[in-house]
């Protein structure tokens, strides 16, 4: 209607008393608007409350009056022929803050504002009296646990008046009980509380405020004793244990404790006494003492206590540090065994080599004597008594090797091999060798002469290097023999002088001559042949032989071939070949 009645409106005087009746009409519309919100939020508001909707209204209004009279005079100021357009728009402005201002505002003082139907009323708010307080009609009972006495039985209790957590107690159970319903006048409105069960009601037969007497409790024939009285009795009276274990007590009074009973295990006490005193083996820090210039050892033959050992000859004690005089520091080389030289150490001949191996270096020698002599006595009846034994052990070694190698320079004289084969000799250089392992060889190369070295066995039998040997029968190292056995070819014996011949053949004298192919005897002539009688039984083969018959004497002179045999006398022929 305002805004109808504006836009109607002419511009100039007549504009402007309208505008006037326009907001005139406008501030009744908004006291109006103003009026029904304080009836409706705040109608048993209480003086307060009416004073701020009195100012919130009397704010709002001056505001709005403020805003209106401002768009008034923007309005008039810039009046054209425009200004009715905006006049229109600064009235619609102002109308529009001012009513949404008193609206906002007017909700504000409602919404701060308490109802009246609230007040002092059911899940509402208390109010204040004229001393400020709240008054106690408004103030709800507080419950307060009170004793309500004694109760002889049931029905006085449910007699007693009280609320909720008062109690009393029941005389005729001894017990007491407690308000937890809403209505005390019933059984169900009370809790009798519990009790631990079998409660004591004498001791030893006696009750009230008892005093008990050592017979009371089974004591009649105790004596009265100081604890400490009483241990030292039952200890002389207990029995004696000679060696103590770690798990034996001991009692002790600890004075730590006010002298309440403890007690001690052997353990505990051992570990006690460790502490104090050195434990085996620490004897610098035992506070032990001794006399000056002594050692602690033990010098008796058994086990036992630790004694004092005086220091002997060529022994002495600088501080902490025992002396030996007469010795010195090792001589010689290293490896070399120590010996006595006057009194000092000094390098021997033996040495010792990282690996174990010893060495004995006799040096040159002048005068007659060993270089190295084991001089020892057998005296162990029926006992093998060795004078040297060289024990080896073979793990990885070549077959030559040797644990006993006899030698004169580069030249071995006796080797004994790993492999049980003994050389006299060094077959390896043609020298005299006599090895023995699974069969007897002899070799020979030059001794008497280039050919005549032997080895003389028993005195008469000499090894020579034709393979052979002569027999002798001089005295012994006579090499005259006149007798030889020797190798004449591949698989031939020869009988011979000495091995040097080949044409004085020497005799062979056998029991049985059994040969599995053919036996052989040398072509001689009739004149050769040796005297019958000196060979009887003996057969010979000639190739002189003058017209030879079967059984008769064998002549010279012819080139037949024979074999005749001795028949002590002449030779016959046996055989015309």
């Amino acid at each position: 209607m305002a805004q109808q009645n504006l836009q109607d409106t002419d511009t100039g005087p007549v504009a402007k008393d309208k505008i006037q009746g326009n907001f005139t009409e406008l501030y009744a519309g908004v006291a109006q608007a103003e009026s029904d919100a304080i009836a409706a939020a705040a109608a048993d508001a209480t003086s307060k409350a009416n004073a701020a909707q009195s100012a919130a209204i009397a704010t709002a209004a001056t505001d709005a009056t403020t805003k209106a009279n401002a768009a008034q005079s923007a309005a008039i100021a810039a009046a054209s022929t425009d200004a009715t357009t905006k006049a229109n728009a600064a009235q619609a402005a102002a109308i529009a803050a001012a009513a949404t201002d008193a609206t906002a505002k007017a909700n504000a003082a409602a919404a701060a504002s308490v109802p009246l139907t609230q007040k002092g009323a059911a899940n509402g708010v208390a109010t204040l009296d004229g001393n400020s307080k709240i008054p106690a009609a408004q103030i709800p009972d507080i419950a307060i646990s009170d004793y309500l006495g004694a109760a002889a039985n049931q029905a006085a209790m449910l007699a007693l008046a009280g609320q909720k957590g008062d109690w009393c107690v029941r005389t005729d159970f001894g017990t007491t009980w407690i308000i937890t319903g809403s209505d005390p006048t019933v059984l169900g409105g009370w809790t009798q509380l519990s009790y631990p069960t079998a409660p004591v009601t004498s001791v030893a037969g006696k009750t009230g405020a008892v005093t008990l007497a050592p017979a009371d409790v089974g004591l009649a024939n105790a004596e009265n004793k100081t604890f400490a009285v009483g241990v030292a009795d039952a200890t002389a009276a207990a029995d004696s244990k000679t060696t103590p274990v770690d798990a034996d007590s001991i009692p002790a009074s600890d004075s730590a404790a006010s002298g309440a009973l403890k007690r001690f295990t052997w353990a505990n006490i051992k570990s006690a006494l460790g502490s104090l005193f050195a434990s085996r083996g620490a004897v610098a820090s035992s506070g032990l003492t001794m006399a000056t210039a002594r050692l602690l050892g033990r010098n008796t033959a058994s086990s036992g206590a630790v004694e004092e050992i005086t220091l002997g000859t060529n022994l002495s004690m600088t501080g902490t540090t025992l002396n030996a005089t007469g010795g010195g520091s090792p001589g010689g080389t290293d490896g070399q065994i120590q010996r006595n030289s006057g009194g000092s150490f000094a390098g021997s001949n033996i040495s010792q080599d990282a690996a174990g191996r010893i060495t004995v270096a006799a040096g040159t020698q002048t005068t007659a004597g060993s270089a190295l002599n084991l001089s020892y006595t057998a005296n162990g009846a029926g006992q093998e008594i060795n004078g040297l034994t060289v024990q080896a052990t073979n793990t990885a070694s070549a077959t030559t090797s040797m644990p006993v190698n006899i030698r004169v320079g580069a030249s071995a004289l006796f080797t004994a091999r790993r492999d049980g084969v003994f050389f006299f000799g060094q077959p390896a250089s043609g020298n005299v060798a006599l090895a023995f392992a699974n069969n007897v060889e002899f070799h020979t190369a030059g001794f008497y002469g280039a050919r005549r070295q032997f080895f003389r066995f028993n005195g008469d039998i000499n090894v020579m290097n034709e393979g052979g040997f002569s027999i002798a029968p001089g005295a012994a190292g006579d090499n005259a023999g006149d007798v030889a056995l020797c190798r004449e070819s591949a698989g031939l014996f020869r009988v011979v002088v000495n091995p040097d011949q080949t044409t004085d053949y020497r005799d062979l004298k056998l029991r049985n001559l059994i040969a599995t192919q053919l036996i052989q005897t040398t072509a001689l002539t009739v004149a050769t042949l040796p005297a019958a009688a000196s060979w009887p039984g003996a057969e010979a083969y000639v190739t002189d032989a003058n017209a030879p018959t079967v059984g008769s004497t064998v002549a010279s002179g012819g080139s037949g071939r024979a074999r005749v045999s001795s028949n002590g006398t002449n030779w016959i022929v046996t055989a015309v070949i």
